[in-house]
């Protein structure tokens, strides 16, 4: 929570055995004392309200470009921010009518028309979104030495219900480059413009500085930024982590299509057409985003052994389960590198949405904790994916194979070298 870098993950599991231990199969709205809505948080919403309201704070200013915008206790902060005399101007995506209804309903019953925040629609081009995510902090209201940036959006699933992350940082030439990016979104530029401006002012790195930090800002002309991405994929030396919202774009595809020596962990939010791709490498180990079918029952002879609580998640529509967009290159190396943002990693987040990205090279400590919360919640779905195959439980073979083995057969796979098992023991050890 200090330092150039502050990461805040959700707990991303309203899917949950554990949410339906705790709550049982309710809406978190429906618990007392908003206990379900702070253990899904797991402090997004308390740092995110904290980054905006400042409450030892006046002389300060907050330029923030969002997507979906109807949490009100996040816009009420802002409120409360300008009452004690900060400088808000929030930009917002106004491109369709029932979305933005929504925000500006919960902006109205945040109070926002009775304070002096300025309120900017981001509406033209109504093809594609103002999918941004951010916000920057100006110390004595000029002067930009922070950001906070993620795929958060600041609604109720946003931040409790599909995985996500708030990230801040603490550099002023980040920050300052944000700044310029909010002050062309403010005069709602054609795409033409600003994909000028975007490729103009935060190019694409042919070689990534160490120990840098690089934003990448959308609309782009060009795939350049993507098939950098991937690039840094297929020339990873120790492994790849990768999370998926939507589609794919081809020059992913392209990387996945040849086989590998390294692991690659792919947690996707649901099956897509492309599905074959994770099958063409054994290296490859893919999630997907799903709830545990609580009619599985596993039997021993005539007796049941094990049946799972219900749990169905209890936000999100479009998005239930997986809505971080992150990778992460060889990040147990001592030159890891961590892309995150706002973009998804397909065709319309480069070249048509507005989007924000960062490249950070060589942070191992920041690595450690993306790749932490990775592989917690791919060890959840991972477990869920699995299961979910394995509903003829009555085929005696299919049935065995579900439980754990008596004998020490199962740990051989871990010592024959080339086999993955192999693999995930060596790069854990």
């Amino acid at each position: 929570t200090t330092g150039i870098h502050s990461v805040f993950f959700n707990r991303g599991v309203t899917a949950s055995q554990a949410y339906t231990r705790k709550f049982g199969n309710n809406h978190p709205k429906d618990i007392k004392d908003r206990e379900a809505y702070i253990w899904l948080s797991r402090g997004l919403e308390e740092n995110m309200i904290a980054f905006i309201n400042r409450k030892n704070e006046s002389n300060y200013g907050l330029r923030a470009a969002v997507y979906e915008f109807n949490w009100i206790p996040v816009i009420k902060a802002f409120v409360e921010a300008d009452s004690r005399g900060a400088d808000v101007k929030i930009i917002y995506d106004a491109k369709k009518p029932d979305h933005t209804k929504l925000s500006e309903d919960a902006m109205k019953a945040a109070g926002i028309d009775g304070s002096t925040v300025e309120t900017i629609r981001r509406e033209t081009h109504t093809s594609y979104i103002a999918h941004n995510k951010f916000i920057v902090y100006l110390e004595n209201n000029n002067e930009p030495t922070e950001v906070w940036t993620g795929s958060a959006n600041f609604t109720e699933s946003g931040i409790f219900g599909q995985s996500n992350v708030g990230h801040i940082v603490r550099d002023k030439a980040i920050a300052s480059k944000y700044l310029e990016y909010w002050n062309q979104l403010q005069g709602d530029p054609t795409r033409k413009i600003l994909k000028e401006w975007t490729e103009k002012h935060t190019k694409v790195p042919a070689n990534i500085p160490a120990n840098s930090i690089t934003p990448i800002f959308s609309p782009r002309a060009s795939f350049e930024a993507l098939e950098k991405y991937a690039n840094l994929m297929d020339n990873a030396k120790q492994t790849v982590c990768l999370t998926i919202a939507f589609t794919l774009s081809d020059p992913f595809k392209e990387v996945f299509s040849h086989d590998k020596d390294y692991l690659r962990y792919i947690l996707h939010e649901k099956r897509f057409k492309n599905i074959h791709l994770y099958k063409l490498d054994t290296d490859i180990i893919a999630a997907m985003g799903s709830n545990l079918d609580y009619e599985i029952e596993f039997k021993q002879g005539y007796n049941i052994v094990h049946k799972f609580l219900e749990e169905e998640p209890k936000l999100g529509f479009h998005v239930r389960y997986i809505h971080t967009k992150y990778m992460l290159i060889d990040p147990l190396t001592d030159d890891p590198v961590i892309i995150t943002g706002s973009a998804n990693f397909s065709n319309s987040s480069t070249k048509s949405n507005d989007e924000n990205m960062l490249i950070i090279k060589g942070n191992k400590n920041l690595a450690d904790i993306y790749l932490g919360e990775f592989m917690r919640l791919f060890n959840h779905y991972y477990f869920r994916s699995f299961v979910n195959r394995f509903k003829r439980l009555d085929d005696e073979k299919i049935r065995k194979s579900v439980y754990l083995k008596n004998t020490d057969d199962w740990c051989k796979k871990y010592f024959k070298e080339g086999e993955r098992k192999f693999k995930q023991r060596i790069l854990f050890k």
